[in-house]
């Protein structure tokens, strides 16, 4: 099924022709006062997204997805940040409660025709229904830019860190040693659609036989100026969790996106 869920979302771009629109290029970033890290403080393209589904009759069921979703690219890096919330109820009984926010910073920190660099990852997870509660996980190494155009931005990552793990007050936690290795593929079709894809594997240092994997994609057709379609599905992988969780979690949702 997840399988079937990437492909699909994968094949929507190839069908941009029916739309009538040609690639157009993406506007130039300007140069502006840097902030924090080096990040300039105007030029940010930011969304928020919001969908609801639900059953009433013999089955009672309430779907909830909200997100926010930043990108910020100039010539010294590119930042990239997401917040989501997933809540669903079934005849009274809550049965997912999620909450992600992650961001990642790439700092194109040598010369200007080197397409290697530097990143920082950082994700915090909240979820009542795996094996933990909260999760926080930190990496850093080096980036490599295979594409980066006006329509296509390819960026490989490969680096070193790890995750905590806790149940909350209670439990004291624990430190997983881990290794991060990604990359993460956007692609500009025209002025209305925009399809994105990333993968990420986080293979365990201690235990070679321990890893986990996190893969996206997403699809979004505008629908005018501010306000866009989007189809999005995500696979989580987990070989640490143990019954009754599942190690594998496949998620999909169809919003509406409203830039800010």
């Amino acid at each position: 099924m997840t399988r079937s869920l990437i492909a699909v979302l994968a094949a929507l771009p190839f069908a941009s022709a029916a739309f009538g629109a040609d690639v157009a290029p993406a506007p130039i970033p300007t140069t502006a006062p840097a902030g924090l890290l080096g990040i300039s403080e105007t030029g940010w393209e930011t969304n928020a997204e919001l969908g609801i589904a639900g059953t009433s009759g013999n089955q009672d069921t309430t779907n909830i997805h909200a997100g926010l979703a930043t990108l910020h690219t100039d010539e010294d890096g590119r930042t990239k940040g997401l917040l989501s919330y997933d809540h669903s109820i079934n005849n009274g009984v809550v049965n997912q409660n999620r909450f992600v926010a992650d961001a990642t910073r790439d700092f194109f920190v040598f010369e200007k025709e080197s397409k290697w660099g530097l990143y920082g990852n950082l994700r915090y997870e909240y979820n009542d229904f795996i094996a933990w509660n909260h999760q926080l996980s930190a990496f850093a190494g080096p980036s490599y830019r295979f594409m980066q155009d006006e329509a296509y931005t390819l960026i490989g990552r490969a680096g070193l860190g790890g995750r905590y793990k806790s149940h909350g007050p209670t439990d004291n936690g624990s430190f997983t040693p881990e290794a991060q290795l990604g990359a993460d593929f956007t692609w500009k079709i025209d002025e209305r659609q925009k399809f994105e894809a990333a993968t990420t594997v986080y293979p365990g240092l201690k235990d070679g036989k321990a890893f986990r994997s996190i893969t996206t994609a997403g699809y979004s057709l505008a629908i005018d100026a501010t306000k866009s379609l989007k189809l999005s599905a995500e696979h989580d992988y987990d070989s640490s969790q143990t019954n009754p969780f599942r190690k594998s979690d496949v998620k999909y949702w169809v919003t509406l996106s409203m830039k800010l």
